[in-house]
C-alpha cells in the first residue's frame, strides 16, 4: 500500500514540474532598450548574443517598414527604425573600433542607413586585418550611398 502511495506522489511530482514556472517572480526583459545596453557590457557572450538578436530585428523591421501598405505593421516597423537610430547606431558606430562586434554592428549600420557612421565605416573597410570585416563594412556604405 505505501509503495503505491509513493509512486502515484512521486509521478505527481514529474507532472507538475515540466513546463514553465506559473507565477514566476520575474519576466526575462528581451526589449531592444536591453540589447542595446548588452553591447556596451563588458561579457563578450552577451555582447555577441545582443548584436545578432538586434541585427534580426534591424533586418525584419527594415523588411517590415519598405512595404507600401499604410497599416498598423509597417508604421510600428518604421517607429521601430527610428528608436533603432537613436538607440544602436551611436553604440554601433562606437564599437566598430577594435571589438568583437564590429561586422554586426556594420550590418546593423548598413540596415539602418546612418550616414554619420561613413567615416568609421571607410576605415573599417581599408584597415581591416579581417576580409569579413573589410566585406562587411563595404556592403555598409554601398548602402549608405545608395539612399544618398
Amino acid at each position: 500500500m505505501n509503495r503505491a502511495i509513493l509512486a502515484v506522489l512521486l509521478f505527481s511530482a514529474t507532472v507538475h514540474a515540466a513546463g514553465p514556472i506559473p507565477n514566476a517572480p520575474f519576466r526575462q526583459d528581451t526589449s531592444d532598450a536591453r540589447y542595446a545596453n548588452d553591447l556596451d557590457g563588458a561579457d563578450r557572450g552577451d555582447q555577441l548574443y545582443a548584436a545578432r538578436v538586434l541585427l534580426r530585428r534591424v533586418r525584419e523591421s527594415v523588411r517590415v517598414g519598405a512595404g507600401l501598405d499604410v497599416d498598423i505593421g509597417v508604421m510600428e516597423a518604421r517607429q521601430r527604425l527610428d528608436d533603432f537610430d537613436k538607440t544602436v547606431a551611436p553604440k554601433c558606430i562606437r564599437l566598430l573600433e577594435g571589438s568583437a562586434i564590429r561586422r554586426q554592428c556594420a550590418r546593423i549600420l548598413g540596415f539602418l542607413e546612418t550616414a554619420s557612421a561613413r567615416g568609421p565605416l571607410e576605415v573599417m573597410a581599408t584597415q581591416s586585418d579581417r576580409r569579413c570585416d573589410r566585406r562587411a563594412a563595404t556592403w555598409a556604405l554601398r548602402r549608405i550611398q545608395d539612399t544618398q
